[in-house]
């Protein structure tokens, strides 16, 4: 509950604060729109955190039935990169791919897509200004391989072991914002 009041505290703030700053005296349109554009975003946020509690109670639950299909990993790969260049630009980072394999994998693709799109904001985050991360694909036996690397502050070897532990946060990085992978 900490954490979960953490991550509405930030963008609740932000929205009473334009709003306050907003009323303090009358505006221009433009001043307006501006106050009423970034105020969406920041509701874009909450909605995405309470859609991702709402994912995590379901799967707790077991409730969650997967729409299970035929993904083409390289495909969904390629989207997913092209989601997230816009935030990687912001920071001059560059990702690339190496499909070493065409794998098709019988898979729910948004819960595939939600996976890729979490790693690579991860790693966008935690990559400095001209970065750069890498995404590769290979067949590993019988299994596909999805390996995300970026030049990054990396992660301790001692958390390695904890990392998928909803809400954990690595030290270096525990001011962040987000549910953990």
């Amino acid at each position: 509950i900490q954490d979960i009041s953490h991550e509405l505290r930030t963008p609740l703030t932000i929205l009473k604060g334009e709003f306050e700053v907003a009323m303090k005296k009358l505006r221009s349109p433009e001043e307006y729109k501006t106050v009423l554009k970034s105020s969406l975003e920041e509701i874009d946020k909450i909605n995405r955190i309470v859609e991702n509690l709402l994912l995590l109670t379901r799967f707790e639950n077991k409730d969650v039935s997967l729409d299970m299909q035929k993904v083409d990993l390289a495909g969904l790969i390629g989207q997913a990169i092209g989601d997230m260049e816009i935030l990687a630009r912001q920071k001059n980072i560059t990702i690339g791919a190496e499909i070493k394999d065409k794998i098709i994998i019988e898979a729910d693709e948004n819960q595939i897509r939600r996976l890729l799109l979490n790693l690579l904001d991860n790693a966008i985050k935690y990559t400095p200004e001209k970065g750069s991360i890498s995404v590769v694909l290979a067949r590993a036996r019988d299994s596909a391989r999805i390996e995300v690397a970026d030049t990054g502050i990396g992660i301790a070897q001692n958390d390695i072991d904890q990392i998928f532990d909803r809400f954990y946060r690595v030290d270096k990085s525990r001011s962040a914002r987000g549910f953990g992978l």
